[in-house]
């Protein structure tokens, strides 16, 4: 893949890992 790409990619992980994902919450159960 060009390599704009693989940053972007890498950008778009560090952003999700450093806010809470919305879809992440839906997999977690409620007690």
């Amino acid at each position: 893949m060009p390599v704009s790409e693989a940053v972007n990619r890498l950008l778009l992980q560090q952003e999700n890992l450093s806010k809470p994902n919305p879809q992440l919450w839906l997999y977690i159960p409620k007690y």
